[in-house]
């Protein structure tokens, strides 16, 4: 039974899903009512299970993802973050990200659960920070910035609403354009907030990326205005310190996250790699497996382990490229396998 069609289904019908580790679920849930997300075919609504827990969903109705297949896209991209990010923290899972709960991308209308928001966009509160509240402001977003980078997460569409508020510490949200660092770069033309090099659509992700953009939301969140361009004349010496190089040209040239911790006297601290290298490897090696039988037949010379469903939407070489990486990075006792048989897929 299709239980996401539209706003008015009954409560208490079931929601199946997939959590970002790969487990089955089942909820009985009652839904509220839905909005659009400005800009795109995404709608979302909250979704309140009988034990009492709420989160929101994010869905495409399914005749747009059946005419345009596109427009499932900013799920798909989102999905992909959400499980990268709970295969890295797990449990320690940092409150300054949204969380992915769970994913049905293969139904007719596909969606994902995210853990609720917090707050509200910088845009509703901006020019409107105290000093002291300003500096707690920046280091919650930069700090939010170097856990997506420890995940080789690029969110690539940070805006002053994509970043929440909440007087304490920041939420990301809004991973519709996320990419993996080394993914070849979209165009985002129309985005004022974005890099050059992001709006041409060249090269590929990088953390730096995120960092021009940060920068712009904290002048916004400063001043109260959203400039094109960014400017720093004028600006106290404090915060022109703080961005110094943050809007160069070129993305080697800009601070890491962990620099402009480092330029607010705040610590890098990052949570440990879960339960170690063995789990990082059996969790890769799932994601791997995956796309490995849906994107060609399995040979004798590949041994292939059941996994966790994953997104089968349109996933492309260089998506396959960079999983490759990944078991890699954790398996070393494969990586020349890895590297003979994919080695030329980019």
């Amino acid at each position: 039974m299709d239980v996401t069609k539209d706003a008015t289904k009954k409560a208490g019908s079931e929601l199946d899903f997939v959590d970002p580790h790969g487990r089955r679920q089942s909820w009985t849930v009652h839904y509220g009512p839905s909005s659009d997300s400005a800009g795109t075919a995404v709608r979302s609504r909250t979704v309140t299970s009988d034990g009492g827990r709420t989160v929101v969903q994010r869905w495409v109705p399914a005749e747009l993802a059946t005419r345009v297949p596109a427009s499932c896209d900013p799920l798909e991209n989102e999905v992909r973050a959400g499980v990268r990010l709970a295969g890295r923290f797990r449990d320690a899972f940092p409150t300054e990200v949204v969380r992915l709960i769970g994913y049905d991308l293969d139904r007719a209308e596909p969606f994902l659960l995210l853990s609720p928001y917090r707050g509200v966009a910088v845009a509703e509160v901006a020019g409107r920070l105290g000093l002291a509240e300003q500096r707690q402001f920046e280091v919650s977003l930069f700090r939010s910035l170097l856990l997506l980078a420890e995940a080789d997460i690029v969110h690539a569409g940070l805006t002053s609403t994509a970043v929440r508020w909440d007087g304490k510490a920041v939420q990301i949200s809004d991973f519709s354009y996320a990419a993996v660092v080394g993914d070849p770069r979209v165009a985002r033309r129309e985005s004022a907030w974005a890099s050059p090099n992001q709006r041409a659509g060249t090269g590929v992700a990088e953390a730096a990326d995120d960092i021009w953009a940060a920068g712009m939301v904290v002048l916004h969140a400063v001043s109260g205005r959203a400039d094109p361009l960014p400017d720093l004349a004028g600006r106290g010496p404090a915060l022109q310190n703080l961005l110094r190089d943050v809007f160069a040209a070129d993305g080697a040239q800009r601070p890491s996250a962990a620099d402009l911790l480092r330029r607010l006297d705040a610590h890098t601290y990052l949570p440990p790699a879960a339960d170690g290298v063995q789990q990082a490897f059996a969790e890769g090696r799932q994601v791997f497996d995956r796309v490995l039988t849906e994107k060609w037949p399995p040979t004798p010379t590949v041994a292939l382990l059941p996994a966790p469903e994953l997104p089968r939407h349109r996933m492309a070489r260089g998506q396959i490229a960079l999983l490759v990486a990944a078991v890699l990075v954790v398996a070393t006792g494969v990586a020349v396998a890895m590297a003979l048989l994919f080695g030329g897929s980019r």
